[in-house]
Parts: C-alpha cells; structure tokens; sequence
C-alpha cells in the first residue's frame, strides 16, 4: 500500500527523530550567560567602600583636624599634670621634710621669718657643725631638716625609677590591647589622686606609696599617647605633633616651681602650709581631664576594614606587597615611638628625678 505515516513510534517516527535531535542540540547549544572567573576587581567594590568611607569616625581623619587638635591638647594637659605630680616634690622637698621630720638636718636660716633678724642660708651655713646648740646659739639660725639626705633620695629616686619602668612595660602592652583613651583616664586619675594626696600625707611612708602611684600612673602616658598621635597624624604632620606632646614635660617641670615657690614656701591657705596647697591645686585639675579621656574613641576600634572578596588582586593593592609594606611601616613606626619613648623616660627619670 504505499508510504508508511510516519508517527513517533512507529518506523517514520524513528527516521524522524535525527532532525529532531538536531533541534534540540541547536536549542542546547543556545549560549548563556556564563560566570567569570576572573577575579573581581577595584571597580567591582564602589558601593561597598562608599559605605565604610561613611561609617568612619572623626578620628579617623589624618592630620590636623578639630577632632584630633583637641585630642592632642588633652594628651598635652595630662602630659603636663603628670609631670607636675613627678617633679613638685623637688622645689618642696625642704619644707615637706620640715612638716613630716625626715632626712637630714643642718644650720640654715630660722624657719620663723620673724626671728631670722636678717640671716641668711649661706651665713648659718658658718656655724653647721652638726651640733644643734652651736648652731642656736647664733641668732636667726635653726638647725632643721634642710630636706636632703637618704630618705630623701629613696624617695625622690628609686622609688619612683623603678615602679615607673616596670609600669612603663606592662602600660605599654596595656595600650596594645585596650582602649588607649580609657587606659589614659584611669592613669590621670590614678597620678592625679596620689598627687593630690602627696599633701594630705602625715608620714613619711604615706609619701614613699604614694610616689609609687605616680609612677605607676605616669608610665601609661608615653606609650599610649605617642600610639594615639601615631594613629591620628600622617608622616606629614606626625612630627609637629610629637613636638607638640612633648611640651608636656617643659610646661610641667616650669610649672612646679611656679606652685613651688609661690605656693609652697610659707604660705598657709586654711590652715594648710603651702607645700600640700601646692600639691593638690598642682595634681587635682587632671581629674577633670581623665573624664574627657574617658569618653574619647580610639581610633583603633573605629577602623572597619572594606569588605574583600577571595581571589581580589587585579587593580586592587590590598593585599598586594605595596599595601603591606605601607602597613608595616606604620607599625614599625609606632612600636619605635613607643620604644624610644619608654626609653627616653627611663634616662629621664634616673637622672632627672630629684
């Protein structure tokens, strides 16, 4: 009977089914969109770095800005009260050792300005013989504590030198792993107390352990300050900030003899003498400026690293040795800020404590 209807089962289906397959092939073959392998690149992150740009804080900023002039003066005030605290006990020392009866003693000048009848230190100087009634016998002359001597130099020296350098260790480590604004708060407040109580002090023990405090608390402001200034100023303007700190210790050494020899020789103010007015109006005001620290954000914290995605290289530093390099150097620049800084002080306080 002639030709066979093909249908899909039967044989015309078979026969049929090659142009069918290649239908279905050309459909296959149809391309899609495929996903690059390639890795993405600087471009393909506008709106990630967008946002984290925004998020950053004031801190953040490098340079001279409003926000980190005003940090800088905080670190630059406390510097100043912490040196204050350090210093003041040399301009006082004579009348501290008078007060408390320490240390020792030799023919200077009455203590009484009304019974001196015009004598001076280097004329009683004449009669120091270390015999008290040889030395009375002169008129206008007093054999007293002249503020000098072996507890003296416990107490101005090593009690101070040692603590402060093995503070300065630990501080430092403190300021890698805290807030550095908060570890200075609680340091202002620590120096400030024990120097406003230097002139609460009716033994001489009470000086040696609050010395230590001073110490303690003053070795915290090297190492976290210098890591805050590092981390707010560039290496264009790091240096004018790092002079700008070390201010502290000028204005401060300056200041004690102000509140030393205007305050704290015969002067009584409520029935204080003029050496303990000079302590607390000296250390007191840093308690002020422990509450501002207190509040401050550290920079460290603030940073929030931009979003990156695995295999970004092309167009891109991050990762790269040339970004690595720029943040190790600025590691390195802080870790040698703290060192030299430690260091410094150490010098310091060996052969400038009094």
């Amino acid at each position: 009977m002639g030709r066979t209807v093909g249908t899909p089962g039967g044989a015309g289906g078979a026969m049929a089914s090659p142009e069918f397959g290649r239908k279905r092939s050309k459909t296959s073959s149809i391309k899609r969109p495929s996903i690059s392998s390639s890795p993405p690149t600087f471009t393909d992150l506008p709106t990630a770095q967008t946002q984290n740009s925004k998020k950053k804080s004031k801190v953040n900023l490098i340079g001279f800005t409003k926000h980190n002039s005003y940090i800088l003066a905080l670190l630059t005030i406390a510097f100043v009260i912490g040196e204050v605290s350090h210093f003041l006990i040399g301009v006082v020392s004579q009348e501290m050792a008078r007060s408390l009866h320490y240390g020792d003693k030799s023919c200077l000048q009455h203590s009484n300005s009304s019974q001196r009848l015009g004598r001076t230190n280097s004329e009683c100087d004449q009669f120091n013989s270390n015999d008290k009634e040889w030395c009375e016998i002169h008129q206008g002359c007093e054999y007293i504590e002249n503020g000098q001597g072996m507890k003296y130099q416990v107490l101005a020296g090593p009690t101070f030198v040692v603590v402060f350098t093995i503070s300065g260790i630990l501080m430092g480590y403190l300021a890698d792993k805290t807030s550095r604004p908060k570890l200075l708060s609680i340091a202002v407040i620590l120096y400030s107390i024990c120097g406003a109580l230097m002139g609460l002090a009716q033994e001489y023990w009470h000086l040696v352990i609050l010395r230590m405090g001073i110490a303690a608390g003053e070795a915290a402001c090297r190492p976290a300050s210098c890591s805050l200034i590092a981390d707010m100023f560039d290496s264009s303007t790091l240096g004018v900030a790092n002079g700008i700190f070390s201010w502290g210790v000028y204005i401060g050494y300056g200041l004690t003899f102000l509140l030393g020899n205007y305050l704290g020789k015969e002067v009584e103010i409520f029935g204080f003498e003029g050496w303990r007015i000079a302590f607390v109006v000296g250390c007191l005001p840093g308690l002020i400026i422990a509450i501002l620290l207190f509040f401050l954000e550290d920079p460290r914290k603030s940073v929030k690293p931009s979003p990156v995605l695995v295999g970004e290289t092309n167009n891109c530093n991050y990762g790269t040795a040339a970004s690595n390099s720029k943040d190790q150097i600025k590691k390195n620049r802080a870790q040698c800020v703290k060192i030299l800084s430690s260091f410094n002080f150490l010098i310091a306080g060996i052969f400038y404590a009094h």
